[in-house]
């Protein structure tokens, strides 16, 4: 016999219990939320856009992607997936995001924001046997300039205005909770007008 508790149909509603309707509200309160934080105010841009959607496989989930204005023109930008699903990696995928807005603020590049990020998660993450996979990246929308670091996350593809799909130079890190002391690394590439 197969019970699902968590997300009944709505014609299913008058035969929940008040603890399952009370369940059923905090997770359609924890996806507005998340759906709120992951979709907020996209940097305003006169040379280029940058945009982002994250569509999860269950209710709520561990992708995050997040965009960071720099005091010099450019912009920090932060991709990631929480190990698991559901309610769990929604909690870390805010963890995430606290972190990156705070390391985003104090470092100088996507190589320093992943490292702080890694020593100011890696205790909790390992508590909770946990990790997240993450690529960071500086962007400049004025130059083209596109500077990143990568913590264990697929890397990104280049997409050329005659569709030709181009491959950054590739990075590897560790994911964050990984290893205690991880720095991670550098690559640079140089983005062109119409680029994607």
């Amino acid at each position: 016999m197969k019970h699902n508790l968590l997300f009944p149909s709505f014609g299913d509603v008058g035969q929940l219990t008040e603890s399952q309707k009370t369940l059923q509200r905090e997770i359609h309160l924890a996806r507005n939320i998340q759906t709120k934080l992951l979709n907020g105010e996209k940097p305003k841009l006169t040379n280029g856009e940058v945009s982002g959607i994250s569509i999860p496989a269950r209710l709520i989930g561990g992708d995050y992607f997040d965009f960071y204005p720099l005091g010099d023109g450019k912009i920090r930008i932060i991709i990631g997936d929480v190990m698991g699903k559901g309610i769990p990696a929604a909690m870390l995928m805010i963890l995430t995001r606290g972190a990156f807005r705070s390391a985003a603020e104090a470092t100088q590049g996507p190589g320093e924001t992943l490292t702080a990020m890694n020593k100011g998660m890696y205790a909790d993450l390992r508590k909770l046997g946990s990790f997240v996979t993450v690529f960071c990246a500086d962007w400049d929308p004025n130059t083209g300039d596109f500077v990143y670091a990568n913590a264990g996350h697929i890397p990104p593809v280049i997409i050329r205005s005659k569709a030709d799909v181009v491959e950054p130079p590739k990075l590897r890190g560790v994911m964050l909770g990984g290893l205690p002391e991880q720095v991670y690394q550098e690559e640079r590439f140089q983005l062109q007008e119409e680029d994607l």
